[in-house]
C-alpha cells in the first residue's frame, strides 16, 4: 500500500519532472510491456502442460545425414547402416552369388543398404575351381560349368557404384595339381606322384608347389587376367606351403632340404606385384591370424607376417579362434563371446607388428553368426571400431555365405 501511495504522490507532482525523466519513464513502460508480451505464450503453454520452449528442437535442427556423410546417425543405435569407415568398405561375395544373376542383384542392393563401396568377389576357391571364364591355358579343367563373364560382372558392379575386388586362392588347389602334376607337391621324390595332405580314404588332397616356377606362373597368369578386366585390387589367399599330415614326405624340388619357405613366398609376391603394376593393379596377402596366435609356422617358414607382401588382409574372426587366446600377455577366454575385446587386442598388436612395413592393411571382420554365437549389430560395430581405430579405414566385412 505504501508503494501505491508513493506512485500516487509522483503523479501529483509530475509537473516537476524534467523532459529527459519523462522520456526515460516512457521507455521503461514500453520495455515492461514488451517483456510481458514476449513471455505470455510460453507461460500459458507451461501452465497448460506444453512444457518449456527451451526444449523445442525444431528451432535449430542439427544437420541432416547425407550420402556424403558416412558417419551419419547415432553411434549408439543398432542401425541397418553400421559402416562408418571413410576408406574401402568391402563385402565379401561368395561364388554362388556371383554365378546367380538374381542373387547378384539382391547382393548389390544389400551392399548399397550397408553403405559399402566395394565387393570382394570369390573368383577361385580352395579347391582350385574358377568361377569366371578364363583363357589361361592351364586353367581349362578348372573353369566351373556356371562360370560368368568377368568383364560383364565388373561392369555391372561398377555401374552400381561398387568397386570390384578379386579374391583367389593360390597354392591350395587340388584341381590344377591333378591336371598338371608337375606343378604339384610330390610324394617323397621329385617324380614320386602327388603328395596328399591326408590319407586318400580320408579326403586327402594335393597342393600346388610354391617352389615350382610353373605353379607360380599359373597363379600370376590368373591374377593378371583378373586385373585386365578392371579389377585393381586382388586379395590372394593360401600363399603358403601345404598344411596337413605327412609333411615329412612332401617333396618341393631339388632344394627341398634347404628350402627357405619365407623367401620363396616373399619372392613370389614381389614378382607378382611387379607384374600387376603394368596394369595398375595391387595384391594383398590374406593372413589367417589364428595361425599367428597359435604359433603355426611350418607352412610359412615362420610367422605368416614374416612374409614380405605389398599389403596384408588378416582374418580377425573370433569364431575361428581357440577357446582361449593370449594377445600381448592378455588372456581372453571364449574370444567368440567377447569379439570387441579380442579384436581390439589383435588390432593393436597388428598395428605394432606392421608399423615399420608401411603397407596397406585390409582386415577381414566377422559379420556373421555361427552355431555357438549370434552376433548383434552392436558387436559387429564394436569390431569395426576396434579395427579402424588401430589399422585405418579399410575393411572387409566377411560372411561366408554372403548374408549381411
Amino acid at each position: 500500500m505504501k508503494k501505491i501511495k508513493r506512485y500516487g504522490s509522483i503523479y501529483k507532482k509530475r509537473r516537476r519532472f524534467s523532459p529527459w525523466k519523462i522520456a526515460l519513464f516512457v521507455v521503461l513502460i514500453a520495455a515492461c510491456f514488451f517483456v510481458g508480451f514476449s513471455i505470455y505464450d510460453p507461460v500459458i503453454d507451461f501452465l497448460q502442460g506444453g512444457g518449456s520452449s527451451s526444449s523445442e528442437p525444431s528451432s535449430q535442427p542439427g544437420p541432416a545425414p547425407s550420402s556424403s556423410d558416412s558417419s551419419g546417425g547415432s553411434s549408439s543405435s543398432a542401425s541397418s547402416e553400421p559402416i562408418t569407415s571413410q576408406g574401402t568398405v568391402a563385402l565379401y561375395m561368395p561364388a554362388e552369388i556371383l554365378t546367380d544373376p538374381s542373387k547378384l542383384d539382391a547382393f548389390i542392393e544389400t551392399a548399397k543398404e550397408k553403405k559399402a563401396n566395394a565387393v570382394l568377389i570369390e573368383l577361385k576357391d580352395e579347391t582350385g575351381a574358377l568361377y569366371y571364364q578364363s583363357a589361361v591355358e592351364a586353367a581349362k579343367t578348372a573353369v566351373s560349368p556356371n562360370a560368368v563373364s568377368l568383364p560383364e560382372a565388373v561392369k555391372k558392379l561398377t555401374e552400381s557404384g561398387l568397386t570390384p575386388m578379386g579374391y583367389l586362392h593360390a597354392f591350395k588347389d587340388a584341381t590344377a595339381s591333378r591336371a598338371n602334376v608337375g606343378m604339384a607337391v610330390q610324394y617323397r621324390t621329385a617324380n614320386g606322384g602327388l603328395w596328399l595332405d591326408n590319407y586318400a580314404n580320408r579326403g586327402g588332397k594335393p597342393w600346388l608347389n610354391p617352389n615350382s616356377e610353373a605353379a607360380r606362373a599359373y597363379i600370376s597368369a590368373l591374377c593378371s587376367e583378373v586385373a585386365g578386366t578392371g579389377i585393381k585390387q586382388i586379395v590372394l589367399d593360401s600363399v603358403q606351403f601345404p598344411s596337413g599330415v605327412g609333411l615329412n614326405l612332401a617333396n618341393y624340388g631339388a632344394n627341398s632340404a634347404t628350402l627357405n619357405k619365407t623367401e620363396v613366398l616373399s619372392g613370389f609376391l614381389t614378382n607378382l606385384e611387379q607384374k600387376l603394376q603394368t596394369v595398375s593393379a595391387k595384391v594383398v596377402l590374406a593372413v589367417n591370424y589364428t595361425d599367428v596366435l597359435t604359433g603355426v609356422t611350418d607352412p610359412y617358414g615362420g610367422s605368416p607376417l614374416s612374409i614380405q607382401a605389398p599389403g596384408y588382409a588378416p582374418y580377425i574372426l573370433p569364431s575361428t579362434m581357440p577357446a582361449k587366446v593370449t594377445v600381448d600377455g592378455v588372456e581372453v577366454s571364449k574370444p567368440a563371446d567377447n569379439p570387441g575385446t579380442v579384436v581390439q587386442l589383435i588390432a593393436a598388436q597388428l598395428r605394432s607388428a606392421l608399423s615399420l612395413k608401411g603397407v596397406p592393411v585390409l582386415p577381414f571382420i566377422q559379420a556373421y553368426s555361427d552355431t555357438a554365437k549370434t552376433y548383434t549389430q552392436a558387436e559387429i560395430d564394436e569390431q569395426i571400431k576396434a579395427v579402424t581405430n588401430n589399422l585405418g579405414e579399410n575393411i572387409i566385412l566377411y560372411s561366408p555365405d554372403g548374408a549381411y
